[in-house]
């Protein structure tokens, strides 16, 4: 993921490919939460991951809940849930 100013400038790179921390495989459906992380559905990888605005990794969500590939879109909320969809399933998982 590629990130610019507000003037269009580019300034960094967030993630590369690849199936480590930090790394992504068809990255979609980005939020960012009331800490300032960015949470991004990694839906090849099969996972959430969550990281830093700078990009720094910070932790993943993994296993039971994710083992399609359908994560294409997430939400938070002011009151700290985190919505994530997955097409897949049909079905929005909300976690707190």
């Amino acid at each position: 993921m590629k990130v610019f100013n507000n003037t269009g400038v580019y300034l960094y790179d967030i993630g590369s490919w690849g199936s480590g921390d930090g790394q992504l495989n068809g990255p979609i459906g980005l939020a960012i939460d009331k800490s300032n992380l960015l949470i991004v559905c990694d839906p090849r990888n099969k996972r959430l991951q969550l990281l830093t605005l700078d990009g720094k990794f910070v932790t993943k969500v993994e296993g039971q809940f994710f083992d399609g590939n359908g994560l294409t879109y997430n939400a938070t909320s002011s009151s700290g849930y985190l919505f994530v969809a997955d097409f897949d399933k049909n079905c929005v998982y909300v976690f707190r």
